[in-house]
């Protein structure tokens, strides 16, 4: 059994849980996706708070800053409990198939 078969295999058990697989699966993306903003927002916040001294950008950019770490921390909690969860139901799923065969 080649390792693309056995993924599809298990893959298949995951259909039922497919709402709470695309949610996790999309928090992970978003989750990504934070890590290139926050060096996209540091750059402005070196050069508008310490080069300029613009009072503007030495206000806005930390609460940006703050924002995005609060987005970023609820996508690591939501993908680590959604993936949890399925593989929690996943693992109940093969078992109780298991013990049918028994």
């Amino acid at each position: 059994m080649t390792s693309k078969s056995l993924y599809l295999r298990l893959l298949h058990y995951v259909i039922p849980y497919w709402r709470i697989f695309a949610l996790a699966i999309f928090a992970i993306i978003v989750m990504a996706l934070t890590d290139p903003i926050l060096a996209a927002l540091i750059q402005p916040l070196l050069d508008g708070g310490f080069v300029e001294k613009d009072p503007a950008t030495i206000k806005l950019i930390p609460l940006l800053l703050m924002l995005l770490i609060v987005v970023k921390g609820l996508a690591m909690l939501a993908s680590s409990v959604g993936m949890k969860w399925i593989a929690a139901h996943l693992v109940m799923d093969l078992r109780q198939e298991m013990f049918e065969k028994i």
